[in-house]
Order: C-alpha cells, then sequence, then structure tokens
C-alpha cells in the first residue's frame, strides 16, 4: 500500500486527540486535588463540602447516560462533545467568583453536568476514529 493510503489515522487527528485528553485530563488533575480545599477556604462547612462532592460524584453516573443518547440522537457527537465542553470551560471561573454555599452549589451542577460527559463521547469518538481508519476492534 503506498504511504499515501495506509490504514492509519491522519497525523493531524492522532495531533488532535492528544492534544485533547491532554488538555480534558489537566483540567482534572488541577481542578480534583484542589477544589476541596478552595471551598475550605471560601467559608464552607465540612457538610457543604461533602455535598458539593457527592453531586460532582453524581452528576458523573446521572449526565453520561443522558448526554450520550443526546449524542446518538443528534447523530453527531462531535457538536455534543464541543458544546459540553465549551459549557465546562465557560462555568469553570464561576467557581473564582462564587464564594457562598448556593452559587458554588448551582456552579458545581453545571460544570460537572457537562464535564463529566465529556469523556465519555471523546473515547467513543477516538474508538470510532479508530475503528473507521484501522480497523481497530
Amino acid at each position: 500500500m503506498p504511504p499515501s493510503q495506509t490504514a492509519s489515522p491522519p497525523l493531524n487527528m492522532a495531533v488532535r486527540l492528544a492534544v485533547f485528553y491532554g488538555g480534558y485530563f489537566l483540567v482534572g488533575g488541577v481542578l480534583f486535588p484542589f477544589w476541596p480545599l478552595l471551598l475550605e477556604v471560601r467559608g464552607l462547612q465540612a457538610g457543604q463540602i461533602g455535598l458539593l462532592l457527592a453531586l460532582a460524584l453524581w452528576l458523573r453516573a446521572a449526565a453520561g447516560p443522558f448526554v450520550a443518547w443526546q449524542a446518538d440522537r443528534s447523530g453527531a457527537p462531535k457538536k455534543v462533545l464541543v458544546a459540553c465542553a465549551v459549557a465546562a470551560l465557560a462555568v469553570m471561573p464561576s467557581f473564582y467568583w462564587a464564594a457562598e454555599f448556593w452559587p458554588l452549589l448551582l456552579a458545581t451542577f453545571a460544570f460537572f453536568f457537562a464535564y463529566s460527559s465529556v469523556g465519555p463521547l471523546a473515547e467513543t469518538i477516538s474508538l470510532r476514529t479508530v475503528s473507521a481508519e484501522q480497523g481497530y476492534g
């Protein structure tokens, strides 16, 4: 097979996926270890911090199937992925500005609803890309 017709995905797609995953895990790697400390510095009580952390975990379980259903229904998982990523990035600064429990609860809901759906959608798109281009799986 000539080099221009190899069965591997284009390099630019591999680079785009690598940059995307790097950014995705960078956000998680910075946010998750320090977020409870930020909440404590903001003056939240231990029970309130626990509630926000629990909400984040529950949203990971609840939002994923709903957003995946929407992505399948729309037939455009990349658009849903981009919408979720942009929404998560747009909400993230609200953690800086919100200083009380209720605004932080709203920001937590909005951010983790969007952010928790990004990873599974990205994996689906990555595997579809690889399987279509390389006959993987």
